[in-house]
């Protein structure tokens, strides 16, 4: 079974593969990742960018310091001592998320470090096993977008 994916757009322009439209409204469901898009004639940039990053976000394990990028999804070991991720320019990743989890059981904290702020302090940590916080930017400073601190059971 393959899974579906929900990409949502902005704005209520079609997207086109050749002469047959692929995506009419803000919201659609594919079904299968056969989707080949080549015709971008009728759509900004900026849409364009954010319908391709939806399927290229990746997923990384760090054990060392790290600089992020837009859309990274970051698990964060610290068994080897404390890490540091600097999160990228917030004037060049506006509306651009970053998620990161700490997973590793241990004393070492993960700093979460930038620039431009987040939510008007330079620095943010983590230091509970499987604590994960998202960020996004606004154009000006990274906003947390949410925080969480589990455990499984």
């Amino acid at each position: 079974m393959r899974p579906n994916v929900i990409v949502k757009i902005d704005e209520n322009k079609p997207i086109r593969n050749g002469t047959t439209t692929v995506l009419t409204s803000r919201t659609c469901t594919i079904v299968d990742f056969d989707l080949y898009i080549t015709d971008f004639d009728e759509i900004n940039n900026d849409l364009r960018d954010r319908f391709i990053a939806s399927f290229t976000t990746s997923t990384d394990t760090i054990s060392s310091n790290y600089t992020a990028k837009a859309n990274d999804i970051l698990l964060v070991d610290t068994t080897s001592g404390p890490i540091t991720i600097t999160l990228p320019e917030a004037s060049l990743n506006t509306n651009k998320e970053i998620f990161i989890k700490k997973v590793s059981i241990d004393t070492n904290y993960v700093t979460l470090t930038s620039a431009d702020n987040i939510d008007d302090k330079p620095n943010i940590y983590l230091k509970q096993q499987w604590t994960t916080i998202g960020v996004i930017s606004d154009g000006t400073s990274w906003k947390i977008i949410g925080t969480v601190l589990c455990y499984p059971l």
